[in-house]
C-alpha cells in the first residue's frame, strides 16, 4: 500500500501567513482607519454623490487595500503583491480601450500573436484581428457592460491601419499582452476574456520586473518601491500599453547600475548584460538608449583593467549605430504611414533660419516641465479625467522619498554625476523627438510630450539629488522592526494615492458625480 505523503511544511507555512496576517490587522489598524476614511473623503472631494453611491465597487475597492496593507514579508514582495492587487482592480474598471494609444497597442499586440514581429509595408496588409473592431465598436464602455463577453476571438482579419502608430517599438514589449492574446485564443475564449487575460499578462510581467529592480537596488528599495508604485505606472501597466514593460526596463537597468557601483569587481559579462538591455531599451524608447552611458561612470577600481573603458566605448559606439539603424527604419515608417506631414530634415533646417524662437521656447519647455508635465501623471483615460489639485500632494509625498529618505549604499560621486548626466540627455532626447518627429516643419514648438514619459528620468535624478547627509551625516542603524514600520508608512502612503485613482476611476464610470 502507497502511501500518499503530505508537505506539511507548505501547510505550517500558509499557517504562519495567516496568523502573521491577522496579527497585522491588529497591528496596523490605525493605517486601516485611515485608508476607510481617505477612501470616502476622496470620493466626495471629487464630486461624488450621496443619492448614486457605487457602494459596492467602493466595498471592494477598501477591502483589496486593506488586505495589500496588511501582507507581510520583504520589501519587495510587498510591493509586487500591491501592484498586482491595486492594478488587478484596474483591470477590470477601466473601460475598453480607455488608456492613452490603447486602441494601437490592442491591434499591434493582436497582430504580433499573428506571428508577425514588425509592421507591414504594404497598404493591403494593414490588416489584424476583427477583435480590434470589435472591441472599437464599445470604445470606452465598461467591461461589463460591453457585451464583448459574447463575442469570441475571431482568427478573421479587418483593415484596422490605427496599429502603424506604434512604429517606434518593436515586438518586445508587447511579449506579455501577446501571451494573454493567445492563451484566449487557444482556449477558444471571448474578446472580453482575452482583453482581461492581456492586461493581466502585461501586470504581471511589470509587477516581476519592479520586483527584480527592487532587489538588485540594496540600500535604494524605498525610492524603486515608491516610484514603482506611481498610480499611472500601474494604470498603465493594467493595460495594453507597452509603456509597463518601458518601466519596468527602465527601472530594471538602473537598478543593475545601482548594484554594480556596489560591486568589489565588474565583470565584462555584466557590462555586456547591461548594454544589451540598454540595445533593447532602444526599440522600446528610443531616448533611453541613452542610459548606457552610466556605464562610463563606474569607478574605475570596479572595472577589471584600465582597458576595460576602451571596450565599453566601443559597446557605447555600437548600441549608438544600431539605435541609429532602428531610428531610420522606424521614422520611414513614421513619415510614410503615420504623419505625412513631419520632415525631421527640413525640421531642423527651418530651425537653424529661426534659432532665436527655438531657443525661447526649448528654454520655457525646461523651465516649465514640472508644472505642466506633472498634472498628466495624475490625467487618465485619454487625459479626459484627473486627480485634479490632489496631485500636489503626491509632489509632496515623493520630494520626501527623493530628497529625505537614507540611501543607504549611496553612489559614489562620480556615479551621481552619471546619472544627473545622463538624466539631463534623456529629458533632451524625448523634447527634441517630439520636436522632430511629431510636429509640423514649420512649427517652432513641442506637442504631445506627457508626464508618464519621465518615469526614468525622475528616478535618475531621485539617485543623484538625495540630500538627507547634509542634515544627518550619519544614518542611523534600525532594528528590523524600525525598518517594517519605516517601509510600511511609505507603503501605506504609495497606496493611498493609488486609491485615490482607482476611486477616481469608479466615480467616473460607475457613479455619479455632483
Amino acid at each position: 500500500m502507497i502511501k500518499r505523503s503530505i508537505n506539511w511544511s507548505f501547510m505550517f507555512n500558509i499557517k504562519d501567513w495567516f496568523y502573521s496576517f491577522v496579527l497585522n490587522i491588529t497591528k496596523r489598524w490605525k493605517y486601516l482607519f485611515w485608508l476607510w476614511g481617505l477612501l470616502f473623503l476622496t470620493y466626495f472631494y471629487l464630486g461624488g454623490s450621496t443619492a448614486t453611491i457605487p457602494r459596492t465597487l467602493l466595498l471592494i475597492t477598501g477591502l483589496v487595500f486593506s488586505i495589500t496593507i496588511c501582507l507581510s514579508g520583504k520589501l519587495h514582495n510587498k510591493v509586487f503583491l500591491s501592484i498586482l492587487f491595486s492594478g488587478g482592480l484596474f483591470v477590470i474598471l477601466t473601460p475598453v480601450l480607455d488608456v492613452p494609444d490603447e486602441t494601437a497597442h490592442y491591434s499591434r499586440a493582436l497582430y504580433i500573436s499573428e506571428a508577425h514581429l514588425y509592421l507591414p509595408k504594404k497598404s493591403s496588409e494593414f490588416r489584424v484581428s476583427k477583435d480590434a473592431v470589435e472591441a472599437e465598436k464599445v470604445f470606452k464602455k465598461p467591461l461589463i457592460h460591453s457585451g464583448l463577453d459574447k463575442v469570441k476571438t475571431s482568427s478573421k482579419t479587418a483593415r484596422y491601419p490605427k496599429f502603424l502608430a506604434t512604429n517606434a517599438s518593436s515586438f518586445i514589449p508587447y511579449l506579455p499582452q501577446v501571451f494573454g492574446l493567445t492563451i484566449s485564443k487557444i482556449l477558444g475564449l471571448s474578446v472580453l476574456s482575452s482583453i482581461i487575460l492581456g492586461r493581466l499578462c502585461n501586470l504581471l510581467a511589470y509587477a516581476l520586473l519592479i520586483r527584480l529592480a527592487i532587489k538588485k537596488a540594496k540600500g535604494k528599495e524605498l525610492l524603486f518601491a515608491s516610484l514603482g508604485m506611481l498610480p499611472m505606472s500601474v494604470y498603465l501597466a493594467s493595460s495594453f500599453s507597452t509603456d509597463s514593460m518601458v518601466n519596468g526596463f527602465l527601472f530594471l537597468i538602473i537598478a543593475l547600475f545601482c548594484e554594480y557601483v556596489q560591486k568589489d569587481k565588474v565583470s565584462l559579462l555584466d557590462i555586456l548584460l547591461f548594454a544589451t538591455l540598454c540595445l533593447i531599451m532602444t526599440t522600446m524608447k528610443l531616448p533611453y538608449v541613452l542610459l548606457v552611458g552610466l556605464l562610463l561612470f563606474i569607478p574605475k577600481k570596479k572595472l577589471p583593467d584600465r582597458y576595460t573603458y576602451v571596450f565599453i566605448t566601443g559597446l557605447i559606439l555600437l548600441v549608438g549605430i544600431l539605435s541609429f539603424f532602428w531610428l531610420r527604419l522606424s521614422s520611414n515608417i513614421n513619415m510614410n504611414q503615420v504623419t505625412s506631414d513631419v520632415n525631421p530634415v527640413e525640421k531642423i533646417k527651418y530651425t537653424i533660419g529661426h534659432m532665436n524662437e527655438f531657443s525661447r521656447m526649448i528654454v520655457q519647455e525646461w523651465v516649465n516641465l514640472i508644472p505642466n508635465k506633472l498634472p498628466s501623471l495624475f490625467t487618465f483615460g485619454w487625459l479626459t479625467y484627473g486627480l485634479g489639485n490632489l496631485l500636489w500632494f503626491y509632489l509632496i509625498f515623493i520630494s520626501c522619498v527623493i530628497f529625505m529618505i537614507p540611501q543607504y549604499n549611496p553612489l559614489p560621486k562620480i556615479s551621481k554625476y552619471g546619472t544627473f548626466l545622463v538624466g539631463v540627455g534623456i529629458t533632451f532626447g524625448i523634447l527634441m523627438t517630439a520636436y522632430l518627429m511629431w510636429g509640423k516643419v514649420n512649427e517652432i514648438a513641442i506637442q504631445g510630450v506627457q508626464g508618464r514619459y519621465f518615469t526614468g528620468v525622475i528616478l535618475l535624478l531621485g539617485l543623484t539629488f538625495n540630500s538627507i547627509k547634509l542634515f544627518v551625516p550619519v544614518y542611523p542603524t534600525l532594528s528590523p522592526e524600525e525598518e517594517e514600520k519605516r517601509d510600511t508608512f511609505i507603503l501605506f502612503i504609495a497606496l493611498v494615492f493609488i486609491m485615490m485613482s482607482v476611486v477616481l476611476t469608479v466615480l467616473q464610470y460607475y457613479g455619479f458625480k455632483i
